[in-house]
């Protein structure tokens, strides 16, 4: 007897629910049990006795379709990819007026500031623009991405889209890039945290006007200054930078950020200092996964 894998039997025994997003009010119809299992917001919005879970209909006006189509792809094949119905690419398509990244209505998101069309960091890579290559997208649709993945509880899809922004060209230290962060993301976000290690140790700041930077949110402006206040300078020996740490008083809480040899940026030493893993042997898998990827590729 053929033995069915997880995602097969999720094929079975389950109902189809439709979402309905946008102001377009597009349609998507897929399995209850897919997006139940990727989705913690959708498990408990079609189960119980909410409303959802009679009539099997969400209503998302204020998601982007794209967005969402980007959602359903990888809820289906755990990869991150984009098929346009047209000749544009992913970064025109969200360039679009028909495409809203409006968040929900709760404290830990703002809908009075979505970032604006910035074509100038979306036409770069639209040459290089790859469907089922998400290192090739804007740094836009992939915090996009992200803070669509946050609100709906999707901890794999948050994983897989700074994953892919930090392979891609990891630049996101644009303060209009920084404000829609913080303003749609909760405190202890990943995103935040390597938005702040981008800017310290990748930020051209002189490069924009400073009354920029100074629109940014408090806290992030801090947590780049104090960042910058403890990297390992190229001629400090590990003494020096341990009696250093020891002055700040924060050599235990701080051990996992920095390095204690040299220079390296978090996500150059330990990509998984990004991930949300519950125990190290999934951390340990999830390094492993990574190195096979790697011998892959170069087969």
């Amino acid at each position: 007897m053929v033995r069915l894998t997880v995602s097969r039997r999720l094929f079975y025994n389950t109902h189809m629910v439709t979402i309905e997003v946008g102001i377009e009010k597009e349609h998507f119809v897929v399995h209850q049990s897919f997006l139940c299992a990727k989705s913690q917001y959708f498990s408990k919005a079609l189960s119980g006795s909410f409303q959802e879970s009679i009539t099997r209909f969400v209503q998302l006006p204020d998601v982007s379709p794209i967005i969402f189509k980007i959602f359903v792809a990888w809820v289906y094949h755990d990869t991150l990819s984009y098929l346009p119905s047209d000749e544009k690419t992913i970064d025109d398509n969200m360039t679009g007026p028909s495409t809203p990244a409006a968040m929900p209505e709760n404290s830990n998101h703002d809908t009075s500031s979505t970032p604006a069309s910035t074509r100038e960091s979306t036409s770069l890579r639209s040459h290089q623009y790859k469907e089922e290559d998400p290192t090739t997208w804007g740094c836009d649709v992939l915090i996009r991405i992200y803070v669509f993945a946050d609100r709906f509880d999707v901890c794999q899809l948050r994983t897989a889209s700074l994953d892919a922004l930090i392979d891609g060209s990891g630049v996101i230290w644009e303060p209009i890039y920084v404000r829609y962060i913080y303003q749609n993301t909760p405190a202890k976000s990943k995103l935040r945290e390597y938005t702040v290690h981008s800017t310290a140790y990748e930020g051209n700041l002189a490069r924009t006007d400073i009354l920029e930077w100074e629109a940014c949110p408090q806290e992030f402006l801090v947590a780049v200054m104090f960042i910058n206040s403890k990297r390992l300078p190229p001629d400090q020996c590990r003494k020096c930078y341990k009696r250093a740490l020891s002055y700040w008083d924060s050599e235990d809480s701080m051990r996992g950020e920095f390095s204690m040899k040299k220079d390296l940026r978090p996500y150059e030493r330990d990509r998984c200092y990004y991930h949300e893993h519950l125990s190290e042997e999934e951390r340990e898998a999830c390094r492993i996964g990574r190195e096979e990827g790697k011998d892959s590729e170069l087969r």
